[in-house]
């Protein structure tokens, strides 16, 4: 698995991990947070996770990631928006939570700086909130 892909399921796995994400994001069996693209058929609310820059860290003594990523709530609804802001606000100094084996959090994941984003599409206000979080995982030997 590449490194892009191993931290974008870490974050995954970590927002499904707070209670106040998944209520918000669900779709019947299916959770609503993408990497990267979001499917054109798929309805607001959901969130997004885009990989801003960074990769495996140099200056680890074992081998490790270091990556920013933009991590938003998208909804056209200013009440969605504020419980989306919250609950993607906890993911700072949370433990990663991996499933994938050798791949644990290296220390907590830090929010760099808040996002928040509001354009007009087809005449109605949509929202982005969330933040730019700083991952930094132990991948293994």
């Amino acid at each position: 698995m590449s490194l892009q892909q191993t931290d974008a399921t870490v974050l995954r796995e970590t927002l499904l991990d707070i209670p106040d994400v998944l209520p918000l994001v669900v779709d019947g069996t299916e959770y609503k947070i993408f990497w990267e693209h979001v499917p054109e058929d798929v309805d607001l609310p959901y969130i997004v996770m885009l990989h801003l820059t960074g990769g495996e860290d140099d200056d680890a003594q074992s081998r490790a990631t270091n990556t920013f990523w933009t991590v938003v709530g998208v909804t056209a609804d200013m009440t969605t928006a504020s419980e989306l802001d919250n609950a993607i606000d906890q993911l700072h100094r949370k433990m990663p939570v991996s499933s994938i084996d050798g791949v644990c959090g290296y220390t907590w994941i830090a929010r760099q700086f808040p996002v928040f984003n509001r354009f007009v599409v087809s005449g109605k206000p949509v929202f982005e909130v969330g933040g730019i979080y700083r991952l930094r995982l132990s991948i293994g030997a």
